[in-house]
């Protein structure tokens, strides 16, 4: 092998490092824990995200606590009046025209997860100095031979903060001032893994859910049991290390043509 072949071999396992591309990797596998996540439910991502980029404040809602209801006798049916099944379920109705959120969770445990995301994003922040908490809106879907399991994975990442005037008030959602980020793992596991090149928008055009989401309709066709959805979830995520892999390799010949890069 050439010097030069061993200097890019070396960049292409340092790059490697760098990001994990597997089910172990948050950002390919987000399944949101009621203990460290919040669920947002029927709302509309479009104008969620539309909200969040123009700096609007965001308020929670718990869910409702629905008391049981008493059993009723069972009643004999005809096929013709009988219950449709439980998978051809409606679709819920989105809310739309404030700007509060709805939640997934009661009260109790909404606090005690905004009061988790609350500590934990000011600590990334005040001790790594990087923001990790956003809000997820999309969701893809998919499986390899490799892993049946499947990954679950958000389409956009809006950098947000969850903000408080005191101990006992409620906490506020707002956008906290970074630049949003399609997934970067994502996006490179799709063109690494999968030969998939994302038709993204540009640096100059406005990045919004939908023209991100349309990006990766034509990923469907290649991926295996793949699907597209508006899930929305308020999470930690962190990506510190996709920058750095980014630059190796957008620069990846000037510096394999270094002389200290090929000494190392």
């Amino acid at each position: 092998m050439t010097l030069e072949a061993a200097v890019h071999a070396r960049l292409a396992d340092w790059r490697d490092k760098l990001i994990d591309l597997s089910r172990a990797n948050r950002l390919l596998n987000y399944r949101p824990s009621r203990a460290s996540a919040v669920a947002i439910v029927e709302e509309d991502p479009r104008e969620i995200a539309e909200l969040i980029l123009a700096g609007r404040t965001l308020h929670f809602d718990a869910q409702s606590e629905k008391p049981k209801e008493p059993e009723q006798p069972e009643q004999t049916e005809s096929p013709s009046e009988s219950a449709p099944p439980e998978d051809a379920q409606p679709a819920p109705t989105l809310r739309t025209g404030d700007q509060r959120l709805q939640t997934a969770l009661e009260a109790s445990r909404l606090r005690k997860v905004l009061t988790r995301l609350y500590r934990e994003s000011r600590a990334s922040i005040e001790e790594q100095g990087f923001n990790t908490l956003h809000l997820a809106l999309g969701e893809l879907r998919f499986t390899t031979p490799e892993d049946p399991k499947g990954f679950r994975a958000p389409l956009l990442l809006l950098p947000v903060e969850v903000l408080r005037r005191g101990a006992r008030a409620d906490f506020r959602l707002k956008g906290y001032d970074e630049e949003p980020h399609v997934n970067p793992a994502l996006v490179l596991k799709l063109e690494r893994d999968h030969g998939i090149d994302l038709a993204l928008p540009g640096e100059d055009e406005p990045l919004s859910y939908d023209a991100v989401k349309a990006a990766f309709e034509p990923a469907l066709a290649t991926l295996e049991n793949a699907t597209l959805s508006d899930a929305l979830s308020l999470g930690l995520f962190s990506f510190a290390k996709i920058p750095l892999y980014n630059d190796l390799l957008q620069h990846e010949e000037a510096i394999g043509n270094h002389l200290i890069a090929a000494a190392l």
